[in-house]
């Protein structure tokens, strides 16, 4: 199964977390689905598989080379957001 949708759920709160772990499951099975309708789009109208797999390898560099530039977040908190609709405003005072 592998270690995903455990850290994937952790920033939430107990109560989502079931709801958590399972889109951040799923998404990607769904999303995946398309992946063999552009990959026959993109072999049609580039022609051929050579021009595209030379544009799928262009985005892979791409991300190789964009990889160092990100914000650094080590030893910083998680940011806060998502609300909690389950506490009442006088509770959290």
């Amino acid at each position: 199964m592998g270690l995903g949708p455990d850290l994937a759920a952790r920033p939430f709160p107990t109560r989502m977390r079931g709801t958590a772990v399972a889109f951040c499951f799923n998404a990607p099975l769904w999303i995946s689905c398309i992946g063999p309708l552009i990959a026959g789009t993109l072999i049609v109208g580039l022609g051929g598989y050579g021009p595209a797999a030379t544009l799928v390898g262009l985005f892979c560099i791409l991300g190789v080379v964009a990889a160092p530039f990100p914000r650094e977040t080590r030893g910083k908190p998680l940011p806060r957001t998502y609300r909690r609709p389950w506490r009442r405003a006088s509770l959290t005072r």
